[in-house]
């Protein structure tokens, strides 16, 4: 297949979607992080797919960012909360992004997966840039994500900046993060401080709970 850029469909995710959108996340998990994660790793990363097209919130209860997705789009009207690229009947990559925090005129990426076939042909990056302009448009200042390894590249060329390097615990495996931003406007110099003193509070709060899971999980 050529991977010159491909001309494909932005559309609203509906909840018909959330069937293909699990197995897209499962393939994509499976087949493009495991070149930075171990098997183990992949094995809590991805996610059990659902068969079928008429998936219920009750099928998703072991799987909290899917559920939490599905209500997503199942509550929210903004266009760019969820949204797909489609080529023909295909949905090739899937993106999925919070609300505008009104206190820090900021959003956070939760999701960006494209099919394995489909990468490297600009998808990925069509569904960015959507949802940067939506949130631009929105009053948002900043996009936080917290990336895999294996997107951090992806990231980097869209101009995001690399904050830190971490790591969470999942079914008690230690998994690498990389905490990356950008900023939609130029800050000052007093929004930067602000924004920098509290993204870090939060990343110590994190990396110390994921510390004491981790203890609380070697002592049993």
């Amino acid at each position: 297949m050529s991977k010159d850029r491909l001309n494909c469909l932005i559309r609203k995710s509906t909840l018909e979607d959330i069937g293909n959108i699990l197995r897209l996340r499962r393939d994509s998990i499976e087949q493009l992080n495991s070149i930075d994660y171990s098997e183990e790793q992949i094995a809590v990363l991805r996610n059990e797919y659902i068969e079928g097209s008429n998936i219920q919130e009750e099928d998703l209860k072991g799987d909290i960012l899917a559920l939490f997705h599905f209500h997503t789009i199942k509550d929210n009207t903004e266009y760019q909360s969820s949204i797909v690229a489609q080529v023909e009947n295909k949905i090739v990559g899937y993106a999925f992004i919070s609300d505008l925090d009104l206190v820090t005129k900021s959003k956070v990426l939760y999701e960006l997966f494209v099919c394995p076939e489909y990468t490297r042909q600009g998808v990925g990056t069509k569904l960015l840039q959507t949802l940067e302009e939506d949130a631009l448009n929105r009053g948002c200042k900043v996009i936080n994500v917290s990336a895999s390894t294996t997107a951090e590249l992806f990231y980097r060329t869209n101009n995001y900046q690399t904050i830190e390097r971490g790591f969470f615990y999942k079914e008690g495996v230690r998994i690498p993060i990389i905490y990356m931003e950008k900023w939609l406007v130029n800050p000052t110099e007093i929004e930067r401080f602000f924004w920098n003193m509290r993204e870090q509070t939060i990343r110590n709060f994190n990396w110390l709970a994921t510390e004491i899971e981790g203890a609380i999980r070697e002592t049993f």
